[in-house]
């Protein structure tokens, strides 16, 4: 069995799944969340992924969560990731289970970059990227740049930073970087512990 990232080793991660969420097309701001109560048909499946290119999803555990996303094959990707949801008892289990279910080589073992931004409106805000993903020992001079952008700005929208990678399909894994109550400031000792984290050797 392959070593993930130690992000995955995150408390945060070490429960059952609460909330599942697909976007059809990158539209976040229109996402379809459901808890393990109300999984969709697929029927309901179907009817919502009608003419879509693309289909991404993510689990959420509490506000920590973790995606991937497909333009292959939209019904099929949806499929897995309701098993996925469905059965995993942790993140990493979900991951694996998505590796099973879709025949792709391993997830979460590297990240290339991250990005900050506000959860279910990432395009509308606009997130701030780390690319390539800093070491955080450059962290006082990233602060300066993260406090001017847009999504520092913005007080109305939770806000997470997402540690992605293209690789064997685009997919990601977020931890919560402001307060969890209004407003919804950036908090930077989220931030600074995230990246350390993401930047600490498999």
């Amino acid at each position: 069995m392959h070593r993930r990232h130690p992000l995955l080793d995150l408390k945060e991660f070490s429960e059952r799944p609460s909330l599942g969420q697909f976007a059809r097309d990158g539209c976040w701001e229109q996402a379809w969340s459901f808890d393990r109560e109300s999984i969709p048909t697929d029927v309901e499946l179907c009817a919502y992924l009608e003419g879509a290119s693309e289909v991404a999803f993510e689990v959420f555990f509490n506000r920590a969560f973790i995606g991937a996303r497909s333009q292959q094959e939209p019904l099929a990707f949806a499929r897995a990731c309701i098993t996925s949801f469905e059965r995993a008892t942790c993140a990493a289990d979900a991951f694996g289970d998505l590796e099973a279910n879709l025949v792709i080589g391993p997830l979460a073992q590297t990240f290339e970059f991250a990005e900050i931004g506000a959860v279910n409106a990432w395009k509308t805000i606009g997130p701030f990227r780390i690319d390539p993903l800093k070491n955080v020992e450059q962290f006082d001079g990233l602060w300066t740049s993260i406090e001017q952008s847009t999504v520092a700005i913005d007080e109305a929208h939770d806000k997470a930073i997402e540690f992605g990678s293209t690789s064997p399909i685009p997919h990601w894994i977020a931890l919560p970087a402001s307060a969890s109550h209004s407003p919804h400031l950036l908090e930077r000792n989220l931030i600074r512990k995230a990246i350390l984290t993401a930047t600490v050797p498999a």
